[in-house]
């Protein structure tokens, strides 16, 4: 029996994912003018969304922690690290 191709691969379509989907264990909730970030479901950092100090603080741990790509947390929040 021949050995059949492999499917091409599904590309995944981020102008469609949910708001606050960062990747497959990160993502955003917002509620109450607080940005909670949350690791596999469980909420590891929040801060106000006024406190833009805060915010790219934890962003940029969330990256070097390895979490998340500067890509994803650019795509989920809009805000840019670089």
């Amino acid at each position: 029996m021949p050995d059949s191709p492999l499917p091409d691969p599904i590309l995944l379509e981020t102008d469609h994912l949910p708001p606050g989907f960062v990747n497959s264990d990160c993502s955003f909730i917002v509620e109450g003018g607080k940005r909670f970030i949350l690791l596999k479901g469980i909420v590891v950092f929040a801060y106000d969304l006024v406190d833009s100090a805060s915010e790219r603080m934890l962003l940029i741990q969330l990256h070097l922690q390895g979490s998340a790509s500067l890509a994803d947390i650019h795509r989920a929040s809009g805000i840019s690290l670089r």
